[in-house]
């Protein structure tokens, strides 16, 4: 089960005027969306997380990351905000193979950093935590970097493990596992 067109746009509606963004609509992602959130994804990135990780870890994340993004495009449960100006952020969620399993995740959350702090992650996050729910998803798990979890933590999940991802050639960044019960 997931949402259907009309209650999507409902509730995407309902979500954005909640959090008080009259200005935002959240739709579901496109192909077409790759190139600007390719854009989004390193201004994030190297807003937040120059400092701590330096240009070559962010470099190779983001080109292991940029894969999952345009293969998440072409999924109904992954969105983009948008404002007058264009796309200013994504996030949703899939499953992700870990071992003979699939777990549910969370997954690219990210906001130009010229919109960060309004309400737009968390807009996207809770329609993220909605469509899970409605296809029966109980848990979702998020592997947020380190400097990506405050928003995850701000919600209700809850950290259990750091686990390194590897970048090749000796480069790792670490990520938090982090997970949230979507269901009583």
């Amino acid at each position: 089960m997931s949402f259907d067109s009309a209650d999507f746009k409902h509730y995407a509606r309902t979500v954005v005027d909640y959090f008080g963004l009259a200005d935002i609509a959240i739709r579901a992602a496109d192909k077409a969306d790759f190139a600007r959130l390719a854009e989004i994804q390193v201004a994030a990135l190297c807003a937040s997380g120059r400092d701590l990780y330096g240009p070559v870890k962010i470099k190779r994340f983001v080109e292991r990351h940029l894969r999952q993004t345009l293969a998440l495009c072409r999924t109904p449960n992954f969105y983009v905000a948008e404002t007058h100006a264009g796309v200013v952020g994504c996030g949703g969620w899939t499953r992700v193979r870990s071992g003979d399993n699939e777990v549910p995740c969370a997954v690219s959350f990210y906001v130009d950093p010229e919109h960060q702090r309004r309400g737009i992650g968390r807009s996207l996050l809770t329609l993220t935590e909605t469509s899970a729910r409605k296809s029966g998803i109980a848990w979702l798990t998020a592997f947020p970097p380190l400097h990506g979890a405050d928003m995850f933590r701000a919600t209700g999940y809850a950290a259990s493990d750091v686990v390194p991802f590897d970048l090749g050639d000796d480069y790792s960044l670490d990520l938090l596992v982090m997970r949230k019960r979507l269901v009583g």
